[in-house]
């Protein structure tokens, strides 16, 4: 077997990633009771991986990574690795500290650049012509460890958030082997090198639509709002809110206001 199947893990995650990191584990001949996830309450996107953990008996808490509660389980655990995959809290650092190898993220973007949340829908809004992702190794900061891999996306011109994120998502998950097997030899990785931008867990503008823009900047604005099952961007007028999930839908609405 792998050297990966001696040791202990904790997978702090939500949705499809963190359940794609528990299969591969798996399939790396890691047994359930070798893991500890964390996760959050079960709802349409983490069903799925509530299931599995429960099926295959993983130790698992939905209270928050910085409760007393879940800082002491996992020291309790002694991981060897911590693995974050699409957690939607900070991980404190004492739980960062608690794996003895390593703490490591898989971020959708280019880092430094676009650290924090909402990286996805900003590409779009600023008309990158290519992304990416990074797995790198976590701080007390967010993302801002070194790099274990990273790889380059282009953008394509009709891209929604939605298509984006599975995009980058679908090609990172294969790498999550090697970024393992990268820890376990205590690869050091790579600084980050460039300009840093970083944007914090809110929706870009509100979610709404300045008419004063360019229907150039309406037109990505809008893709990058598009991620069912959130709604799509919205335009007040006439004293009412619109939905607006096409650019055909806001000229129709611009032209009804004239």
């Amino acid at each position: 077997m792998s050297p990966k199947s001696s040791l202990r893990y904790v997978i702090a995650g939500y949705g499809f990633p963190a359940e794609y990191a528990l299969y591969a584990l798996f399939a790396s001949g890691v047994m359930p009771e070798q893991v500890l996830v964390l996760t959050h309450a079960e709802d349409d996107r983490n069903s799925g991986l509530l299931h599995a953990l429960k099926l295959r008996g993983v130790h698992h808490s939905t209270a928050d990574a910085k409760t007393p509660e879940a800082v002491a389980m996992v020291q309790q655990f002694a991981p060897h690795i911590l693995i974050s995959m699409h957690y939607r809290q900070r991980i404190p650092g004492e739980m960062l500290k608690a794996a003895s190898l390593g703490a490591v993220n898989l971020h959708p973007s280019l880092l430094p650049k676009y650290r924090g949340t909402n990286s996805v829908p900003w590409t779009i809004i600023h008309n990158e012509h290519e992304t990416g992702f990074t797995f790198h190794y976590m701080e007390e900061d967010f993302d801002t460890g070194h790099i274990l891999v990273q790889e380059k996306l282009a953008t394509m011109p009709d891209e929604t958030a939605f298509s984006l994120f599975h995009r980058q998502i679908l090609a990172a998950l294969p790498h999550l082997e090697t970024v393992i097997d990268k820890v376990i030899a205590r690869d050091p990785g790579r600084p980050q090198h460039g300009e840093p931008s970083y944007f914090p867990r809110q929706v870009p503008f509100g979610g709404m639509i300045d008419p004063s823009w360019d229907e150039a900047t309406v037109e990505r604005y809008i893709r990058a709002m598009v991620f069912p099952p959130f709604e799509p961007a919205k335009l007040e007028m006439g004293g009412g809110m619109h939905s607006v999930p096409t650019m055909e839908a806001y000229r129709q609405l611009m032209a009804e206001r004239v």
